[in-house]
């Protein structure tokens, strides 16, 4: 039986906390992390190593991780999928913060994409890093949620259809295949095309 993917979910906000219970609840190894200027506001998240979650239906429980970090390389270290929830705007500073660590064979997919794979793929070349790492995005998160409060996040409505596109794209089937077993995920014909189907701006 193949073991479960290790995941490094990055991020501080609503979608990351989501994200690392949903995927731990699901019986993965996740770990999550905050870029380190952040802490403060994450500090209730370091300090229980897990996550409240409230879930679609009114359940709430709290979800142990196996990390919750603002260490990049202790997060993304021996990791088979690197998952970025976070906003456009913290992309570059995350992929900066992950670059130097990023290990052959690895997998990042960002919820959103917004454009992520491109920009990712430009950032490795201008700094001349050619480990054989795979770029995905998803066209939204997979649910609506919102943090109540740190370290405790409510799940308002799960999405019943993620268009997931991969750069190079001869990964798609690859990385539909890991990602079904936690998403509803469909293929998008490509970055672009999950990149400007996010209906928020």
């Amino acid at each position: 039986m193949e073991r479960k993917k290790r995941i490094a979910v990055l991020g501080g906000g609503n979608g990351a906390h989501a994200m690392a219970a949903d995927l731990a609840l699901k019986g993965y190894e996740v770990r999550i992390c905050e870029a380190p200027e952040f802490e403060t506001p994450f500090l209730t998240t370091l300090e229980q190593q897990g996550v409240k979650l409230i879930d679609a239906g009114g359940k709430e429980e709290f979800v142990n991780v196996s990390m919750a970090t603002t260490d990049f390389r202790e997060a993304i270290e021996g990791m088979d999928y690197i998952m970025l929830a976070i906003p456009a705007l913290g992309h570059e500073r995350f992929f900066n913060g992950i670059m130097p660590h990023l290990e052959g064979g690895q997998t990042i997919v960002s919820w959103p994409g917004n454009y992520s794979a491109l920009r990712f793929a430009t950032m490795l070349r201008e700094k001349g890093i050619h480990k054989e790492v795979t770029l995905a995005e998803g066209h939204t998160l997979p649910w609506g949620c919102r943090m109540e409060e740190p370290g405790r996040v409510r799940i308002f409505v799960e999405a019943w259809k993620l268009l997931v596109a991969t750069l190079p794209t001869r990964e798609t089937d690859r990385v539909l295949g890991d990602l079904s077993a936690m998403y509803p995920v469909a293929a998008g014909e490509n970055v672009m095309a999950t990149s400007m189907n996010n209906l928020n701006p």
